[in-house]
């Protein structure tokens, strides 16, 4: 999986009609009463964003935008409340490494963080960082190499990373002009 682009999202009364005003349309079968939704972002890195923030904003709900590009080395994850970010953790190989990490740090950020340990770096370090529950302590041994550290965020809120409850594309320009 080179490109993964999704949304997951805490659902609180309502939170399904605030989604299908902005063309999420739920997958046959989904869970209408669960307590968070994975919600696929169809290649969209920027739709990605703009949806986090949205549904966050228009249902009361945190979310998190979770934007992985593999074949560069690519992470971005921008957490939102209220329709405002509230932690963004970015990560470019090509770039030098992480560019930005930003707001309050959240409760799911040591799973994530965790998972990117290079396997080459000193145990010493890791368990150091594990005990003060502080993985940017060590982040120059942070490697997002892969999708496995967003599917793992994905699976800690009950949800299959490769069974998005709900899907979303950006609208078309016909769509858009003639409604």
């Amino acid at each position: 999986m080179a490109s993964w682009m999704a949304v997951i999202a805490q659902c609180p009364a309502g939170f399904w009609d605030a989604a299908q005003k902005l063309g999420v349309k739920r997958e046959p079968g989904a869970p209408v009463d669960a307590k968070h939704a994975l919600i696929d972002c169809a290649w969209d890195y920027e739709g990605t964003q703009k949806l986090a923030r949205s549904l966050s904003r228009e249902a009361s709900a945190e979310t998190i935008a979770l934007v992985v590009q593999t074949t560069s080395d690519v992470h971005e994850v921008i957490a939102y409340a209220h329709g405002e970010p509230v932690r963004t953790l970015s990560y470019s190989r090509d770039s030098g490494g992480w560019l930005a990490i930003e707001g309050t740090p959240q409760p799911w950020e040591p799973l994530y963080l965790f998972g990117m340990f290079d396997e080459e770096a000193d145990e010493a370090l890791l368990a150091a960082a594990r005990a003060k529950n502080d993985p940017l302590s060590v982040r120059e041994h942070l490697r997002p190499t892969s999708t496995r550290h967003a599917l793992a965020l994905c699976e800690s809120f009950g949800l299959k990373g490769d069974r998005p409850d709900a899907r979303w594309k950006k609208p078309s320009l016909f769509s858009r002009l003639f409604g």
